[in-house]
């Protein structure tokens, strides 16, 4: 044991078991012996026997065990106790260790030995599990950059993909996978190179290598659960075109539901829920074809039901899982097509909304949680008015997300992402009407009366210079102020005037006057408010919105939207 151990290095035994390696290089029994009492003599991770590994390292105990391998990469035990003692070496999570994990790497012999011994051992399965441990060790410390020259270098070298050769001959072992999991997960972890490097493992197979191993063992192995969400995170997770080749295959080879069958199996695990969550927010992005096609995937498996089962069960305790959940709820009802349309119904019946309250309510001084969380009640009350679409407004209000996304926006008034999605927020749900009942309040007055429209104008005039706030802020008002020409949409529209929605407006076109979509929103939303003319009329003419009307056409004189809106309010003017 222990006493064992310093009692061997006090008398100088690692010195000594290298200089017997060093002068029988030839002898596969001596290098295997000395190979296996520097692994136990340094195997402690307690600070006695880090400073025996640190001890051993400098002595040249690395460079003998690398050596051993490449003599005798065909003896089974000595390239067994070789890669245990390196590992032993290599191993460690915080900063103690690192001068020495890096002293390994650095030794040439090192690389070269794993990779031959995972190479002319496939069939062996310690061989190749004691090498999966080693790849993850040397490859540890992200997302500082000797880290991330490590990783390169390892797969570079090519001994991930050695690695992933032999998994299939042992899949079934899952001490192994999540072995493979871990080292996965380490050489794609973000750091400077991280694209390459996920770009690299993905080509050598790593994505059938983390789905097989969820299916196979995730409901009986908690850690390889969290390496493998986690190696899916970091893979999909790139926003360039890079990523979105690397989500396609991550979908193409099952991934989205393996991360689901991980959270299944794991529900109350807030780590695993938190990094599959986000590995689906990635998966699910993208407003192109292919984006698209990748969200029905998502949603197909399960992944709506999942990511609000994750709400239920860790959001509340859990910041980091509910804002993932979130956003990644966000992504999959995102879009406005039948197909969309259908996602967002889906999250309806999941009762994602609920969910997401009870997270913001949670976590309400946490504002990415709320950013992320007003997303995706923007994305799943957005509607036409349908009998469906006004069920899930109808759900936003009696649930409490209004008051909540209204709630976000005052608490984090200085948080642009939050006032942005807020704004969105109120925009799908403060728009139209229940035609379901007739004798309710049009959808903007319940907005109205809940506050969105202080919020929202508290916005735009926080975030004058802030585009994006802007936009969205534009939208807001234009859909508040939506009507048919009736009491319910007078009265709003005359309320939105007295608070200065127009001195808003104008000056949010006078801010970014090139921005072709916010100008139209905007003469729309003007053109609504003053539709009764009288105080709506003469608080445009003082806020200058004939001026900014009467320019529309010429700054955009090929959209015809915009040559509409400016008739229109000038025949209200």
């Amino acid at each position: 044991g222990a006493v064992g151990a310093e009692a061997v290095v006090a008398a100088g035994g690692l010195p000594a078991l290298v200089a017997a390696m060093r002068a029988h290089p030839s002898s596969a029994s001596i290098q295997r012996w000395a190979c296996v009492a520097a692994a136990e003599v340094t195997r402690a991770l307690d600070t006695a026997g880090r400073a025996r590994a640190d001890k051993a390292v400098a002595v040249g105990m690395h460079e003998r065990a690398g050596a051993a391998v490449l003599a005798h990469s065909s003896a089974v035990l000595t390239t067994r106790a070789a890669l245990d003692a390196l590992g032993t070496l290599a191993s460690g999570d915080d900063h103690v260790a690192e001068p020495r994990r890096a002293a390994v790497a650095e030794c040439t012999s090192t690389g070269a030995a794993l990779v031959l011994a995972l190479r002319a051992q496939p069939a062996d399965l310690q061989t190749q599990q004691l090498g999966a441990w080693l790849l993850g060790s040397l490859a540890d410390g992200a997302p500082s950059e000797p880290a991330d020259e490590r990783a390169s270098a390892l797969i570079a070298i090519g001994a991930l993909a050695e690695l992933l050769k032999a998994y299939a001959l042992h899949s079934a072992d899952s001490s192994l996978s999540e072995l493979a999991c871990r080292a996965v997960c380490v050489l794609s972890a973000p750091s400077a190179n991280a694209d390459a490097r996920s770009a690299a493992a993905v080509q050598a197979g790593a994505l059938p290598m983390l789905v097989t191993a969820v299916h196979t063992h995730v409901h009986k192995d908690l850690a390889l659960a969290c390496w493998a969400a986690a190696a899916l995170r970091n893979l999909v997770a790139a926003p360039d075109a890079n990523g979105q080749a690397r989500r396609q295959a991550t979908v193409d080879a099952g991934g989205p539901l393996a991360l689901c069958a991980a959270m299944s199996a794991h529900r109350t695990d807030a780590f695993v829920q938190a990094a599959a969550a986000s590995a689906l927010k990635s998966i699910s992005s993208g407003t192109d074809k292919a984006g698209v096609w990748r969200k029905e995937a998502a949603a197909d498996v399960g992944a709506i039901e999942a990511l609000v089962d994750t709400l239920d069960a860790v959001g509340a305790t859990s910041a980091d899982a509910a804002e993932q959940a979130a956003r990644a709820i966000a992504n999959v009802t995102a879009g406005s097509d039948q197909l969309g349309l259908a996602r967002k119904v889906r999250a309806f019946d999941a009762h994602a909304t609920p969910s997401l309250v009870v997270a913001m309510r949670a976590h309400a001084a946490v504002a990415s949680v709320q950013e992320a969380a007003c997303g995706a009640l923007r994305n799943i009350a957005y509607g036409t008015g349908d009998k469906a679409n006004v069920a899930r407004k109808n759900e936003a209000v009696e649930s409490g997300a209004l008051a909540a996304a209204v709630l976000a926006m005052n608490t984090h008034a200085t948080h642009a992402g939050v006032q942005q999605m807020g704004c969105g927020a109120v925009t799908s749900i403060g728009f139209g009407f229940d035609i379901t009942n007739k004798n309710a309040p049009s959808f903007a007055q319940v907005a109205i009366d809940a506050g969105a429209l202080a919020a929202t104008l508290a916005a735009m005039a926080n975030f004058a210079a802030h585009e994006g706030v802007q936009e969205q802020g534009v939208k807001t008002l234009r859909n508040l102020s939506y009507g048919l020409s009736d009491k319910k949409a007078e009265r709003v529209q005359m309320t939105m005037a007295e608070r200065g929605a127009l001195e808003a407006l104008v000056g949010a076109i006078n801010a970014f006057p090139n921005n072709e979509s916010l100008y139209e929103e905007a003469l729309k939303a003007i053109a609504n408010i003053c539709d009764k003319g009288g105080v709506a009329k003469k608080r445009a003419n003082s806020a200058g919105a004939r001026t900014v009307v009467g320019g529309g056409k010429k700054r955009f004189p090929n959209n015809s939207a915009i040559h509409q809106a400016v008739d229109a309010a000038f025949r209200l003017f």
